[in-house]
């Protein structure tokens, strides 16, 4: 990935990073936190029952453990309208649909959700998600535009999508509202006698 992606596009606070097996400490790292509905704080995934798989799978390099920035991911936005990393007809199969055995299409090409709106326009995008992060990267090819979003902070996810479609019409003069933030959360205690 060093030599063949993130060294040649100048993607110099990218890496493969495993926090809990590297001996390596990086400056501003963005811890994900998760909330807890019994302290009514976020806390790291580590210290929850429910996420704290993410111990044991922290040694899976790529889903999780592909760290960057928004500004190196937009110099990866960028290299996609070049022939810097792919030629043109391999970015071309990459955004079209994949045909499936019996002869229909799916709108998913190599790595990237496809669509297409009257008004936006083609787009293609990907969202990853681990305990305590989400992103999204949606690359609005007809209108020149690129939406990044990256999150260390696990929030319920229609209010994401919220924030994100607010987002997406203020990139394209709409209408636009900006959701209110849910409210938290909290543990209810049942006696299970009563139950």
């Amino acid at each position: 990935m060093e030599t063949h992606l993130f060294h040649p596009l100048g993607m110099g606070k990218t890496r493969v990073y495993n926090r809990r097996y590297s001996n390596e400490k990086i400056d501003d790292y963005a811890y994900g936190v998760v909330y807890d509905v019994w302290s009514g704080e976020f806390v790291l995934p580590d210290e929850l029952a429910e996420t704290e798989y993410v111990v044991y799978l922290d040694g899976i390099q790529g889903d999780g453990t592909v760290n960057s920035t928004v500004g190196d991911l937009l110099l990866f936005d960028q290299a996609l309208y070049t022939e810097k990393l792919v030629n043109e007809q391999s970015l071309q199969q990459a955004f079209a649909p994949v045909r499936l055995n019996n002869g229909e299409t799916f709108d998913y090409g190599f790595g990237w959700i496809l669509e297409k709106s009257e008004k936006r326009g083609k787009s293609v995008s990907h969202s990853g998600g681990w305990p305590g992060y989400a992103t999204l990267m949606i690359r609005f090819i007809d209108a020149g535009k690129t939406l990044i979003y990256m999150s260390n902070k696990e929030q319920e996810y229609e209010f994401d999508q919220r924030i994100l479609e607010a987002v997406q019409q203020i990139m394209f003069d709409e209408p636009f509202e900006i959701p209110k933030s849910p409210v938290k959360r909290k543990a209810v205690h049942m006696d299970p006698a009563r139950e």
